[in-house]
């Protein structure tokens, strides 16, 4: 990849997302059909029946998700390491609960409320420098038979080169170097780091810590040209954006006692 790269400390990231907190707010608010919603409705479904479920979003941000799940019955409360998003979250729905840790070093508060039913990480787990921490508290604040989900950028296929041959005209995107890790500096939202991770290592990296894979998604990819118009009116070139999955949902389970 093409894209800057820094090596700083993982506290960088804080003041990075601190700095960008109303330019992701305003595009997160200005963006229904966007990626913002993607895999949500694989989290519902996971999750469901909702009503009184207790679920902490992971990565919070302003705190939209949690609203969303906390009106369809669960008791959802949130963790972000930016003051200025859990800020936000707060002034937004009074109602819920919202703590503030660096994701890098655990869950801080939010891991003293044992018990949940389920844990949510909406496109957040790409930007935590290290989840060692993180999936330690996790394991402990789950109950038996508890859910992780997990939503982030497909590792094999986001920002892959969009590649068409000039004499066969077939279409791909160009995945290199995708077991190698790499530090990406994402340009949305004004700048923020994305860690590069294959798919086993997540798998194996919550397998370490007692919780296994128990649900895989990879949804088409709603072509952003194609705005309301359905399927049958799409492009060549749409419908082949559709078959590349550029978004990944996880659902790890923490295993049940006896």
């Amino acid at each position: 990849m093409a894209d800057a790269t820094y090596d700083g400390p993982a506290s960088q990231d804080l003041v990075t997302w601190d700095r960008i907190a109303d330019r992701y707010i305003e595009l997160a608010d200005g963006r229904a059909t966007s990626s913002f919603h993607h895999l949500t409705d694989f989290f519902h479904e996971r999750l469901r029946p909702l009503s009184g479920r207790s679920v902490l979003d992971v990565g919070c941000g302003h705190g939209w998700l949690a609203q969303s799940l906390a009106a369809l019955g669960a008791e959802a409360s949130g963790v972000d390491g930016s003051e200025s998003m859990i800020a936000q979250a707060r002034s937004r729905y009074p109602g819920l609960t919202f703590h503030t840790a660096d994701l890098v070093d655990g869950l801080g508060s939010a891991r003293a409320v044992a018990g949940y039913d389920a844990m949510v990480a909406r496109f957040s787990l790409q930007c935590i420098a290290d989840l060692d921490r993180l999936l330690r508290d996790a394991v402990v604040a789950l109950r038996p038979g508890g859910l992780f989900l997990a939503s982030m950028p497909h590792p094999a296929f986001y920002m892959r080169e969009r590649v068409e041959d000039p004499v066969t005209r077939e279409r791909y995107r160009k995945v290199t170097g995708y077991l190698e890790h790499e530090t990406r500096i994402l340009p949305d939202f004004g700048g923020h780091r994305y860690f590069h991770r294959p798919v086993s290592w997540y798998v194996n990296a919550f397998a370490r810590h007692g919780l296994h894979l128990d649900d895989m998604r990879e949804p088409p990819q709603h072509p952003d040209t194609a705005g309301d118009r359905g399927q049958d009116e799409w492009t060549d070139f749409e419908t082949w954006w559709s078959t590349i999955p550029v978004f990944l949902g996880l659902c790890f389970r923490k295993a049940p006692t006896g």
